[in-house]
């Protein structure tokens, strides 16, 4: 299902936009760029801050991802559904054109093509 995600991102860039570098190339590049967007969440997730809260809640946010937080019963509920909103925050940034924060080196970024 990854896979069929990051592809489907390229969707999100218009017609004229691609995603993470080359033209489509079927399933090899679909395959490339979902590894990107893995190396992406994973580098992002690494920069997670969870907190416990006074009602033994947790809490987490990624610094520099304006809006990317989560709140659950325990540090692993919160985890997942951290990454689950950082997804959705990414699809929402790669479709309206909005720059993703850099990551170690992963620049993540819409380029805009003339038609052919």
């Amino acid at each position: 299902m990854a896979v069929l995600v990051s592809c489907m991102l390229e969707e999100f860039a218009g017609e004229t936009g691609r995603v993470l570098g080359k033209p489509d190339r079927g399933l090899e590049d679909c395959i490339r760029r979902d590894k990107m967007l893995t190396e992406y969440i994973g580098a992002a997730l690494k920069k997670a801050r969870y907190k416990k809260l006074d009602d033994d809640s947790w809490f987490a946010e990624i610094p520099d991802f304006e809006g990317v937080w989560a709140n659950a019963g325990t540090v692993e509920e919160c985890r997942s559904e951290l990454r689950e909103v950082l997804e959705e925050w990414m699809v929402l940034k790669i479709r309206d054109r909005d720059p993703l924060p850099t990551l170690g080196g992963l620049n993540m970024e819409i380029r805009k093509e003339d038609a052919a």
